[in-house]
């Protein structure tokens, strides 16, 4: 089985890419947000993402701030993980793979969030429409 892309080369090839965001826009886009998680799992400041991916600091704090308070959503907006098999999921951001859907996204969280936070987060919550 071919190994699927981890969540590494789609950052650096949009870091490398050096977008430039239009000022006006309000809505950060899925690169974005997962180029900031990335940059938060490998211990990345605010300052040293905001120059990479061209955006304020101050939307990064708030993106932040938004994941603290309500962890799960980084599931409904990215793809943080993959399902290889019934009974595998594969993080994207290391490539780990564990044996149920709950434990990969405790895991991922694990990466970028305080452990207390990422262990009692309420991840498998089904987001209402609106």
């Amino acid at each position: 089985m071919p190994r699927l892309p981890l969540l590494d080369i789609e950052v650096n090839k949009y870091i490398q890419s050096r977008r430039t965001r239009d000022p006006k826009r309000r809505v950060i886009g899925a690169d974005e947000k997962q180029a900031m998680i990335w940059g938060w799992s490998r211990g990345w400041s605010a300052n040293r993402i905001a120059t990479a991916i061209k955006i304020s600091e101050r939307v990064i704090w708030s993106y932040k701030e938004r994941v603290k308070r309500s962890p799960a959503v980084v599931f409904y907006e990215l793809s943080l993980y993959i399902q290889i098999d019934a009974r595998k999921f594969q993080c994207r951001i290391c490539g780990e793979i564990r044996v149920t859907r709950t434990k990969v996204m405790r895991h991922i969280l694990a990466h970028f969030l305080p452990d207390e936070i990422a262990r009692m987060a309420a991840v498998n919550v089904v987001e209402r429409p609106l």
